[in-house]
């Protein structure tokens, strides 16, 4: 029954904390296109960021079913009574329609998706009891998956610990000669940055001064080689080669950057060989680091968004190895 069809681009993504009077949404006739591309008739869209992110509304449902049925002549918000009003006002594109504690909320569901032989849904926040039950009721038979989720913290770390990318906060204090990681990110209308610069207390050596060159060499050239139509896996190998080349090949070990939106990571990943191909629109980061173990880490991460002949860059905090 379940077929995976990850999207070049997300239609899911999120933030708790999503504003309802500035939220930014995707027009649905753009989603309307895209689906039309990957040949879906119909999505059904379950996690609450996820319709957030399409209708800018915004609501838990706790237990209760809430969902989003989009089809190509049209959509439909199905929620609890008790959200109703606040669908009506702040969902755009969308028909609302409301069910009551005690009646079936799958029927209002199947009489907006229609009859048809597969449609699109989130895989991960989908319940197999939830599944069953919309593909006996409508007789879809094929349900293909189009999410996915991760989320991160922000980071200060400094000395040895820099080499460690996750490494969680400590009470270690600054000492002379240490580096600095700053991995930080703010967010507007739900949507958020994510960026990494780096300082040294005092004045750098002349290793710190190589690295920070070599990952920002690295970090230059993954940019110039985005573009749309190229794969998220040549990406990563152009900043990989500049690091590879200077010798600290061993010391790059996580992917070249990953998709920012509603979510913090997202879609699409720029792993190593990966093949999603770049389109107009995406958000990512660029942010190659390399890590010395025992003595520090750079890593450099700006925001860039796709254009056809290559990408603009949204984060503009200087990249300079600052002194404090």
């Amino acid at each position: 029954m379940w077929r995976s069809r990850l999207p070049a681009a997300r239609t899911a993504c999120t933030s708790p904390q999503l504003s309802k009077s500035t939220t930014i949404t995707i027009p649905l006739d753009v989603l309307r296109g895209w689906m039309a591309n990957r040949h879906l008739e119909a999505l059904y869209i379950s996690r609450p960021v996820s319709i957030a992110y399409l209708t800018g509304f915004f609501a838990n449902p706790h237990e209760r079913l809430m969902g989003l049925a989009i089809t190509s002549h049209g959509a439909t918000l199905v929620v609890p009574a008790l959200e109703r009003q606040n669908a009506v006002e702040h969902a755009s594109g969308a028909d609302v329609v409301a069910w009551r504690d005690g009646e079936d909320p799958y029927e209002l569901v199947s009489r907006a998706l229609g009859a048809l032989a597969e449609i699109g849904v989130e895989k991960e926040h989908l319940t197999v009891h939830v599944a069953e039950v919309i593909t006996t009721r409508t007789g879809i038979s094929e349900l293909v998956d189009v999410g996915g989720e991760l989320s991160f913290p922000s980071l200060v770390q400094a000395g040895p610990n820099s080499a460690l990318p996750h490494h969680e906060p400590s009470g270690a204090t600054l000492a002379g000669g240490d580096l600095v990681l700053l991995d930080f990110g703010a967010a507007f209308g739900g949507y958020k940055a994510d960026t990494t610069r780096m300082a040294v207390v005092g004045e750098p050596t002349a290793k710190q001064r190589e690295i920070h060159r070599v990952v920002l060499e690295a970090h230059d050239a993954a940019i110039a080689a985005v573009k749309a139509g190229v794969t998220t896996g040549q990406v990563d190998a152009a900043a990989r080669e500049v690091i590879d080349a200077a010798g600290y090949g061993e010391m790059f070990f996580h992917r070249v950057g990953h998709g920012i939106g509603l979510e913090g990571h997202e879609d699409p990943s720029l792993d190593p060989g990966s093949s999603t191909v770049l389109e107009p629109g995406m958000v990512f980061t660029i942010e190659p680091g390399i890590y010395v173990p025992g003595f520090g880490g750079v890593r450099i991460e700006d925001d860039v968004v796709v254009e056809e002949s290559g990408c603009r860059v949204l984060t503009r905090a200087d990249r300079s190895l600052k002194v404090v």
